[in-house]
C-alpha cells in the first residue's frame, strides 16, 4: 500500500546516509531540482518499480499548473491504465547564496508566496496525461531548507528555521495546510573548502 509519509521518511534517511555528497551539493547553488529527481528515483527503487513519477506535469492548453512531482502507478504502460496517486510541490529555501555569506533570507517571503499558489484542493479526475485517483484531494507540499555557516552550532540557525515556519503560517493562512514543521535530515555536516571549514544543515518538512 502506498503511503507518502513512509516514503518521505525513508527519503530523509537516504539523504542522511549520503550527507557527505548532498551537503556539498548545497554549496554550488539551489538544490531543488536535484532533490526532486532524487526523490523520484528513491520512490522507484523503494517500490521495486510498482510506482514511478513524472515531473513538471500540467497541460498549458488546459491552463493546468505544472506540478513538480506526480507519483503514478499502473497495470502496464498503456496510458489508459496509469493513474496519479499523489501530486507534490517542492520548495527549497536557503540562508546563503551558495557558500558565501551573502544573505538569501530576503527571498523567503517571495518563494513562500509562489509555493502557496501551487498548493490547492484537487477536484478533477485528470491532470496532464493521466487519470487522478479518487483518493487524491489536494497537492501536497514538501519544503527543504538549507543552512550554511562557518560556525558549528551557529546560534542563528534556529531563528532561521523559525522564521521560515512563521512566514509559512502567515502566507498559507487561508490555504488547506494546518501543520508546519521541519525534521532534521543532518546537522552541521562538516567539509573544508579553500582551507575553510563549512558547516551545512538540511531540514525538511511534509506540510499537511
Amino acid at each position: 500500500m502506498y503511503d507518502l509519509q513512509e516514503y518521505f521518511a525513508g527519503f530523509l534517511k537516504y539523504l542522511n546516509e549520503n550527507r557527505e555528497r548532498i551537503a556539498y551539493l548545497q554549496l554550488p547553488g539551489k538544490l531543488e531540482d536535484f532533490l526532486v529527481k532524487e526523490f523520484c528515483y528513491f520512490i522507484y527503487t523503494k517500490s521495486k518499480g510498482m510506482y514511478a513519477t513524472v515531473v513538471n506535469m500540467g497541460k498549458k492548453k488546459k491552463e493546468e499548473k505544472r506540478i513538480d512531482i506526480c507519483i503514478i502507478t499502473g497495470q502496464d504502460l498503456n496510458l489508459e491504465h496509469i493513474e496519479i496517486l499523489e501530486l507534490i510541490e517542492v520548495k527549497y529555501f536557503r540562508n546563503w547564496h551558495r557558500f558565501l555569506p551573502l544573505d538569501a533570507k530576503d527571498n523567503i517571503l517571495k518563494l513562500m508566496k509562489g509555493f502557496n499558489k501551487q498548493i490547492y484542493s484537487v477536484d478533477k479526475n485528470t491532470h496532464g496525461w493521466f487519470k487522478v485517483n479518487s483518493n487524491v484531494n489536494r497537492v501536497n507540499a514538501i519544503a527543504f531548507a538549507s543552512f550554511v555557516s562557518y560556525e558549528k552550532n551557529d546560534n542563528k540557525k534556529e531563528d532561521y528555521y523559525s522564521r521560515i515556519l512563521n512566514i509559512a503560517r502567515k502566507v498559507f493562512a487561508n490555504n488547506i495546510i494546518l501543520k508546519f514543521s521541519f525534521q532534521k535530515v543532518y546537522e552541521d555536516s562538516e567539509l573544508t573548502l579553500f582551507n575553510k571549514k563549512i558547516y551545512i544543515t538540511l531540514r525538511a518538512g511534509l506540510w499537511e
